[in-house]
């Protein structure tokens, strides 16, 4: 997603998520496809009906073969006109899987010798279905809106570059100069910050209440030697305090989204220096 591509594809994401969370998931990947108009490929364990339909197609393999692929709403009919019973309260996705599993599989009655039993025979039918026939003329129609060539090599490069900045080479492979970078991030560290006031204000308290301790600390310390120690250990204290403080800072940055944003030349990793300045 920080690297802004085109096709995601996501592996067993949802493994132990609840119902709620996994749903949450699939819902925030259906409105990021919306809105940057991308796809996401996505493999999921028990998937509820309700995260089930969120998706637009589905596809369905059997020991590496392709036995279907279409819209999610037409899966379930398709398998049941092939003669397989989906079970009482089974979700549509659990059903699917279980056609792929002789042992999980029931047909229905009168249909015990007609339906397919081997992976050729599913993708026999798969080839010889309707729904085969209209997947070709969707892919078909597809190439003919989208031709693969210079032309549309041509295109792709130019949006590449039209989101590049102004005065950014034409080999790099950032989008925005450093300085753009280092704006950006800056900001977003403000804004992680003010959006967790709570924490900011305990921080700005408690740094206030421990500048009066060690300030009280120096107040009508002698000048002399008999001082020195004094000062000495104060001036250690302070300092390391404020060691800390940066510390903090730095441990408050996401260093897993720094880390994607830096590997996938997003941000170029000297942006995220200011970050860590106090």
């Amino acid at each position: 997603m920080s690297a802004r591509s085109v096709l995601a594809c996501w592996d067993n994401s949802t493994r132990g998520l609840d119902a709620s969370s996994a749903l949450e998931f699939a819902e925030a990947l259906r409105l990021t496809t919306n809105l940057l108009q991308d796809a996401a490929v996505v493999a999921i364990y028990q998937a509820g009906e309700r995260v089930y339909d969120v998706f637009d197609k589905v596809t369905v393999l059997y020991e590496g073969r392709q036995i279907y692929f279409g819209r999610v709403e037409n899966a379930k009919q398709y398998f049941i006109d092939q003669g397989w019973e989906c079970l009482e309260r089974q979700t549509t996705a659990d059903f699917l899987t279980a056609v792929t599993d002789p042992t999980a599989r029931f047909a229905r009655k009168g249909w015990e010798q007609r339906v397919p039993q081997t992976p050729d025979d599913f993708v026999r039918l798969w080839e010889q279905s309707p729904e085969y026939e209209l997947l070709l003329k969707d892919m078909d129609e597809y190439d003919r809106q989208h031709p693969v060539g210079q032309e549309a090599i041509q295109e792709f490069s130019e949006a590449i570059a039209s989101r590049k900045s102004q005065h950014m080479p034409k080999k790099s492979p950032y989008t925005v100069t450093v300085f753009m970078q280092v704006k950006g991030c800056i900001v977003r560290a403000y804004q992680r910050m003010w959006g967790d006031k709570s924490t900011l204000g305990a921080t700005y308290m408690s740094n206030l209440v421990m500048s009066l301790v060690i300030g009280s600390v120096f107040y009508n310390t002698p000048d002399t030697t008999n001082g020195f120690f004094s000062k000495v250990f104060n001036f250690y204290s302070s300092s390391n305090g404020r060691l800390v403080s940066c510390s903090s800072v730095s441990s408050s940055t996401p260093s897993q989204l720094s880390e994607k944003s830096v590997n996938n030349t997003v941000n170029d990793p000297s942006s995220y220096l200011p970050q860590l300045s106090p």
